[in-house]
């Protein structure tokens, strides 16, 4: 017979007081997918929970992973930049260095026309000190044959006017030769001490005014503008070569002035002294 609802109704209200029943019910009413469908259901549901979950792992990897994008983005623009600002600085220093080796060129340059001039400048100063030089030459020259004939014109002097500048010492006296007395020295001395005393300058004999007797005196004289030791040795020991001979030789130096090795000389040995025509010593000269 067919059923009624309130049959199905029965049904459920036993169902409801019987719960264990429901499950053969169910595999009696229901095939075998349906009742797997439940399960399924739940794997689906557990599937997809897995799956929201990797979707949120992989939503948040893809958040992790632009940021890193972004970061290496903003990197490469730095990076971009640096090397932009370094190739800047590559142009720039490439310029300074062509600049530098321009400026090298220049001042290579210059210091070839420099040392170019100094070359000329030297070359010059060379020519300048060599004519320098001759004429210092030509000075010294000068000098000495200034210096020779005014020696010369003292000597004259003094041969000329030995009465003048002698007589109050010497009277009378004159100037003589020393090549008069030649033969008498040849006899009495060896020839390097003649031909030394034929050398002297200025010669003079006469007879001694303050010396009891008023004995012969010879005065041997060296004459140069200005006096020097070599000229006081040289009076002295020409001096010393005539008394040697026998004759009472007297030294004396004339001149304008003394240098300091003549003047320390003078005060030590005894000879007279004649400057500008005044004479000293004579005392000290004769007594020795």
């Amino acid at each position: 017979m067919p059923l009624t609802v309130n049959d199905i109704r029965d049904l459920t209200q036993l169902l409801a007081q019987h719960p264990e029943w429901l499950a053969e019910v169910r595999r009696l009413v229901l095939t075998e997918e349906l009742l797997e469908l439940p399960e399924l259901v739940r794997a689906l549901v557990k599937a997809q929970t897995q799956t929201e979950t990797q979707v949120r792992t992989l939503a948040e990897a893809q958040v992790q992973l632009e940021a890193q994008v972004r970061a290496l983005a903003e990197a490469q623009a730095r990076t971009e930049a640096q090397v932009r600002a370094l190739a800047e600085a590559q142009v720039q220093l490439e310029a300074q260095v062509r600049a530098l080796a321009e400026a090298q060129v220049r001042t290579e340059a210059r210091v070839q026309t420099l040392a170019e001039t100094q070359q000329r400048y030297e070359e010059r100063l060379a020519r300048v000190e060599e004519r320098l030089e001759e004429l210092n030459l030509t000075t010294r020259r000068l000098v000495d044959r200034v210096g020779h004939l005014q020696g010369r014109d003292l000597e004259r002097r003094y041969r000329e006017q030995a009465e003048a500048y002698m007589g109050r010492w010497l009277w009378p006296v004159r100037a003589v030769s020393p090549g008069s007395l030649r033969e008498e020295l040849e006899a009495r001395l060896n020839e390097t001490e003649v031909e030394d005393v034929m050398q002297v300058d200025v010669l003079l004999q006469g007879r001694g005014r303050w010396l009891a007797e008023r004995p012969e005196v010879w005065l041997v004289m060296e004459v140069s503008v200005v006096i020097d030791q070599v000229d006081v040795e040289r009076a002295e020991r020409r001096a010393a070569l005539l008394r040697q001979a026998g004759y009472r030789a007297v030294p004396a130096v004339a001149g304008e002035r003394l240098t300091e090795g003549a003047e320390h000389r003078v005060q030590e040995a005894p000879i007279v002294v004649v400057l500008d025509g005044y004479s000293q010593g004579w005392e000290r000269a004769v007594q020795t």
